[in-house]
C-alpha cells in the first residue's frame, strides 16, 4: 500500500510540474546554467567593440540566443570580424575627409569613394587576425512547454597593427583599381594619396 501511495504522489508531481526545475521555470524566465570559462573576462564589459593596444588592434564579437556552443563561438568571431572591416572603412573615410578639406571637391565625389569602401571591403582578407579569447554564458529559458537551452558568446580577436595597415593597404589597392575602371581620375588621384599615407605609416610601424 505503501510503495503505490508513494507511486501515487510521484506521478502527480509529474502531471503537475513539481518533478523538476525544467517544468517549474516561467515562460521568459531564464536562469545562468554555466559559464566558459568560469570567471567573466573584463574585455566582455568594454564599451567599445574596438580597441588598440600596444602594437595590435582587438575587436570583441557578441552574438545571443543561440542554439549550440559551436555555432555561437563561430558567429561571434564572424562579428568580430565584421567590426574589423568597418573600423577599416571609418578610418579610411576619416582620411578622405582630410584629404578633401579645402579641395573643390564635391560631396557627391566623397560618397562615391565611401561607396567604394564599402563594396570593396567584402574582398579584403584579414591576414594575421586570429582569435584570442572567448567566453560562453549557457543559460536555461523558460517556455511553454518546460524551457530549452540558448548561448550568449563573446570573441576577441586580433590584428598586429602590421597586418592591420596591410588590410587598410589592400582595400586602397582595390578601390583604386574600381576608380580607374570607372575612369575616376579625381577618385583616382585622391585614392593613389590615401596609399602613399599607408605606405609610410606600414614603413614606419615596420621599424622597432
Amino acid at each position: 500500500m505503501k510503495i503505490k501511495t508513494l507511486f501515487l504522489i510521484g506521478l502527480f508531481c509529474v502531471v503537475t510540474g513539481c518533478a523538476g526545475p525544467q517544468l517549474a521555470m516561467n515562460p521568459g524566465a531564464t536562469k545562468l546554467i554555466e559559464r566558459t570559462p568560469d570567471k567573466k573576462p573584463d574585455w566582455v564589459d568594454w564599451a567599445q567593440t574596438a580597441k588598440i593596444e600596444k602594437d595590435r588592434h582587438l575587436f570583441v564579437g557578441v552574438v545571443k540566443d543561440r542554439a549550440d556552443f559551436a555555432l555561437t563561438v563561430r558567429e561571434a568571431g564572424i562579428e568580430a570580424t565584421k567590426i574589423v572591416m568597418e573600423q577599416l572603412v571609418r578610418e579610411l573615410n576619416g582620411s578622405l575627409r582630410s584629404s578633401v578639406a579645402g579641395q573643390n571637391i564635391g560631396d557627391d565625389l566623397g560618397r562615391s569613394i565611401q561607396d567604394i569602401f564599402v563594396q570593396e571591403s567584402r574582398n579584403v582578407r584579414l591576414t594575421g587576425l586570429v582569435q584570442r579569447e572567448r567566453f560562453v554564458e549557457r543559460w536555461a529559458e523558460g517556455t511553454v512547454g518546460g524551457q530549452r537551452t540558448i548561448y550568449h558568446g563573446w570573441v576577441l580577436m586580433e590584428i598586429g597593427k602590421p597586418d592591420f595597415l596591410a588590410a587598410k593597404q589592400a582595400l586602397l589597392d582595390l578601390a583604386a583599381g574600381r576608380a580607374r575602371e570607372g575612369r575616376n581620375a579625381v577618385a583616382q588621384r585622391l585614392l593613389e594619396e590615401f596609399r602613399a599615407e599607408i605606405k609610410s605609416s606600414r614603413e614606419t610601424a615596420r621599424q622597432p
